[in-house]
């Protein structure tokens, strides 16, 4: 599981209550306050809270994690900022509407190992013999030409997946963004794109669904100015790191330096998310280079879609998304982007004909000094699931998502 510590460490041992010391088991209460089922939903439980309920003097290091009838619940224990010690708890886990449930920590003499649900792969083949050596960090190679031949880097880039759908971003001068549609629940993307594989036929596992040519594919980036929209392309150096992956969630990010538009130089980062259960992954962006309030925008592709997009609102966020033939596979597949109501600036067209970024619908949000601007990317293909065949089960399941992004479930 890479960077994510996914057995149990210190974390739950913060949560002991010195009235159950002989048996060492403690508990939280976790809520969710919606009148509406949620399944396989994110929790997250930060270090802080932990040890609130724990003497801090005492070090312990292997926990279960058990659920109201003792079951036990595969969780991992993420590292966010790569110094040694984990920050957040995360786990997925049912509930009913308005339910609280009670999950319990307990103390054991080995760490268990769960199963993966979420995968990252930037595979790199260096010595160009068909051989890919999956990566934890890598500083992209100043001499890569995006396409090039040898393939340098698996699948253009890197891959990101779940058990309901695979993302990837091009490692290259064109850092744009596409989708693996998944039949399979099952994590396939380590054996994609290798010599012998063709991920833009249907296979038994899916395929690459979305042709993104001049476009922002599937939430790539951009910024607007006076003069229109600049595509997050060409930098002088780019650094990808993985921070976590495991059973419910995985993260990396991605660090440009020397962005430059006009006489000014940016430098960016993406920290980019994938929970189990979802269709959609989660993008936090933070821009360096002046104080000034910036506008930044992300994008879907129009190239096999022919009508105007929708554009709606929750009261949390702004949706902008599109649902038809448009699949490589000619299916249906719903597109999306959720943007907070708080930074949203509205939503445009860019021309098909004329411009850097062509064939495009965006959305446009704030963006200040050291602040994250903050969206999530909808992928729905009607082979991973055939409600998404219909554009209305698209609409309300992105509703029901800004629903429960802005009701987390509360842990005390």
């Amino acid at each position: 599981m890479k960077h994510s510590i996914s057995f149990l460490t210190i974390l739950l041992g913060l949560c002991f209550s010195c009235k159950d010391s002989k048996s060492q088991k403690i508990f939280f209460d976790l809520k969710n306050n919606l009148k509406i089922k949620r399944t396989s939903e994110l929790v997250l439980i930060n270090r802080t809270d932990f040890q609130k309920k724990w003497n801090k003097k005492t070090e312990t290091t292997h926990f279960l994690i058990l659920d109201e009838k003792e079951n036990e619940i595969p969780f991992q224990l993420d590292d966010l900022n790569l110094d040694g010690k984990w920050d957040q708890l995360a786990f997925t886990l049912d509930f009913q509407p308005q339910q609280t449930r009670r999950i319990y920590c307990k103390k054991i003499e080995k760490n268990p190992v769960y199963k993966a649900s979420t995968n990252v792969r930037l595979g790199k083949d260096a010595e160009s013999n068909g051989s890919f050596e999956d990566l934890k960090a890598e500083k992209r190679d100043p001499n890569h030409k995006p396409q090039a031949v040898p393939v340098l880097y698996q699948m253009e880039g890197i891959a990101w997946e779940n058990d309901k759908v695979g993302f990837r971003h091009y490692f290259d001068d064109r850092n744009g963004k596409d989708i693996f549609g998944k039949r399979t629940e099952k994590l396939v993307l380590d054996k994609c794109g290798l010599v012998a594989d063709n991920y833009h036929s249907l296979a038994d596992w899916g395929m690459d669904i979305l042709k993104v040519g001049p476009s922002l594919g599937a939430g790539a980036l951009a910024l607007v100015d006076a003069d229109g929209l600049h595509r997050l392309g060409k930098t002088d150096d780019s650094h990808f790191r993985l921070i976590a992956e495991g059973p419910a969630r995985a993260i990396f990010e991605i660090r440009y330096e020397g962005w430059r538009i006009g006489e000014k130089s940016y430098s960016l980062t993406e920290r980019i998310s994938l929970a189990k259960g979802n269709h959609f992954y989660k993008n936090e962006v933070f821009v360096e280079g002046d104080e000034k309030a910036r506008t930044l925008a992300s994008g879907l592709v129009n190239l096999h879609y022919d009508g105007q997009p929708k554009n709606t609102k929750t009261d949390a966020h702004e949706l902008l998304y599109t649902h038809g033939k448009q699949s490589e596979n000619h299916d249906m597949l719903g597109l999306g982007l959720l943007v907070p109501l708080t930074s949203s600036l509205g939503t445009g067209i860019t021309s098909n004909t004329s411009g850097d970024i062509r064939n495009t619908f965006f959305i446009k949000m704030k963006n200040k000094a050291r602040k994250a601007s903050t969206y999530y990317c909808f992928a729905a293909w009607e082979l991973a699931d055939k409600k998404f065949a219909k554009e209305n089960p698209f609409l309300e399941y992105m509703k029901e998502c800004s629903l429960r992004l802005a009701n987390p479930i509360q842990a005390r």
